[in-house]
């Protein structure tokens, strides 16, 4: 299979679809409790859309294409740390790498889903663990840091299995046969 503009600007447009979803559903944490409150449902979001996206698009790197467009269009808010903070991008790209592996290896199938979740949510806890060691934030951070590592793999694991669920749903839908064309 190869790459067309069709299936590029699906990705942008699912893109689009995750930074509207991470805009509207977590923000308001963020802005009313602080930000580990939003934890438990970026842990849940992120690999269901993530795991949904490559489903859809079913071409090697398209995950990584999406966090890329997703990081980068998401610079300017408060998603993954403060606004214009760069570190968004490997934390995004360290989440994709785990589920292009996955995603691949395993040829899409449930147990897929479930560990690219799994495995994801713990890529992304240690990327936030190395970033706050880097950048010298206060120990009772780290100890959070900690919690979203519970919380992720939990919640991340279910977000696959949903992924995976949605997905055999919509997987006879003509627009996203045409993905896999």
């Amino acid at each position: 299979m190869t790459w067309t503009l069709r299936k590029l600007v699906a990705v942008g447009g699912l893109a689009g679809l995750c930074l509207a979803l991470f805009v509207i559903i977590p923000m308001p944490l963020v802005l009313l409790f602080g930000p580990f409150m939003a934890t438990p449902v970026c842990a849940f979001l992120f690999p269901m859309m993530f795991i949904l996206s490559g489903r859809i698009v079913p071409e090697k790197g398209s995950v990584f294409l999406l966090s890329t467009i997703m990081g980068l269009a998401g610079l300017a808010l408060p998603l993954l740390g403060p606004p214009g903070f760069v570190g968004k991008l490997l934390v995004l790209w360290a989440f994709a790498a785990v589920i292009e592996a996955f995603e691949f290896l395993m040829k899409r199938s449930l147990p897929s889903a479930i560990l690219a979740g799994f495995f994801g949510a713990i890529s992304v806890t240690l990327v936030f663990y190395y970033l706050a060691v880097i950048f010298s934030i206060p120990g009772p951070l780290v100890g959070l840091i900690k919690l979203m590592l519970i919380l992720g793999v939990i919640e991340g694991a279910i977000g696959g299995l949903a992924a995976h669920y949605i997905y055999e749903k919509i997987k006879d839908r003509s627009v996203v046969k045409s993905f896999r064309d």
